[in-house]
């Protein structure tokens, strides 16, 4: 009798997965309240970010003086210590809201649809993957119930995104005969975009990159210049204004030099316990200054030495 009552609980469930599986739609419309659900449910709602980090700092110089500057302690100019995409998102919240509740909330639900659209789109990555869409709807319904322990802020989100629909197009170009100039045009911008919400995107493409041309034995050519043309206006945004060329951000010195610090661990909650010293301009008054002197390219060139 109980053994007749599992298998049919079992068939019950798998024709349910084969119901909200048969459709696309069907999985992500599921998949996205489910999780946008059990989010917005929560006790805590993480408001605007505070002016008193670097993301909400520069949002406000975007919105106060319409300039991509003074991410730390005191003001300091010209910056490149973010990606540029977050910071424009939340100064847009900031410019339509103002510094409210209101806005709070539509940032909070932001984060939260950004969530879910990862987790609603895995039935269609993984099937586009050959992982099928059962494993992605699987997949997608297990990430529905993992809550963010701290919220996707600095357009870590979008980036899961952007990385899932970057190896689905990759993998349609190699099952691909022939390729369009528009559609490589476009998959070119499309990835430089992304490198501007989260430059940690490159190693993955380069990878992808360097196997289509070993796959293919040429030079993807309007791929390639797709992915420059995306990047120029930044780039030569910075170059105007630090008389340097790198690529979307200008940090790697100060994020090395706190991470190889006397005292480092594996998280600041750690550190913060153990009373841990931020060399930090976001934190220290005396570098903050020293920011200020020296130019924020010669700040992080002293960074990079040290480390």
């Amino acid at each position: 009798m109980q053994k007749s009552f599992g298998i049919s609980v079992l068939k019950n469930m798998r024709s349910a997965l084969n119901w909200l599986t048969s459709s696309y739609l069907r999985a992500f419309v599921f998949i996205f309240i489910l999780a946008f659900g059990i989010r917005a449910s929560g006790n805590e709602l993480y408001i605007l970010p505070s002016p008193e980090r670097e993301l909400g700092a520069i949002a406000r110089s975007l919105v106060d003086t319409g300039q991509f500057a003074d991410p730390y302690m005191i003001p300091t100019g010209p910056t490149t210590h973010l990606p540029p995409i977050p910071p424009a998102i939340v100064a847009l919240i900031y410019y339509l809201f103002g510094n409210t509740w209101q806005a709070g909330y539509v940032f909070v639900g932001f984060t939260f649809m950004i969530s879910s659209l990862i987790y609603a789109l895995m039935p269609w990555i993984a099937n586009g993957l050959g992982a099928g869409r059962q494993a992605g709807f699987v997949g997608g319904l297990m990430g529905a119930f993992m809550v963010e322990l701290e919220q996707p802020t600095h357009g870590e989100g979008l980036a899961g995104i952007l990385l899932g629909l970057m190896l689905v197009a990759f993998l349609k170009r190699w099952n691909s005969e022939r390729n369009s100039m528009i559609g490589s045009m476009a998959l070119g911008l499309g990835i430089g975009i992304s490198f501007h919400v989260q430059p940690a995107l490159l190693p993955i493409f380069l990878g992808c990159f360097a196997f289509e041309i070993w796959r293919s034995k040429k030079l993807p050519s309007i791929l390639m210049a797709g992915v420059i043309l995306a990047c120029i206006p930044w780039a030569w945004r910075n170059y105007i204004v630090f008389h340097d060329f790198f690529f979307i951000r200008d940090n790697l010195g100060l994020e090395l030099r706190m991470g190889n610090s006397p005292g480092a661990a594996a998280t600041f909650e750690t550190m913060d316990r153990q009373g841990h010293y931020y060399k930090h301009p976001r934190l220290d008054p005396a570098e903050a200054r020293k920011v200020k002197e020296l130019g924020e390219m010669e700040y992080m060139r002293e960074a990079l030495n040290e480390s």
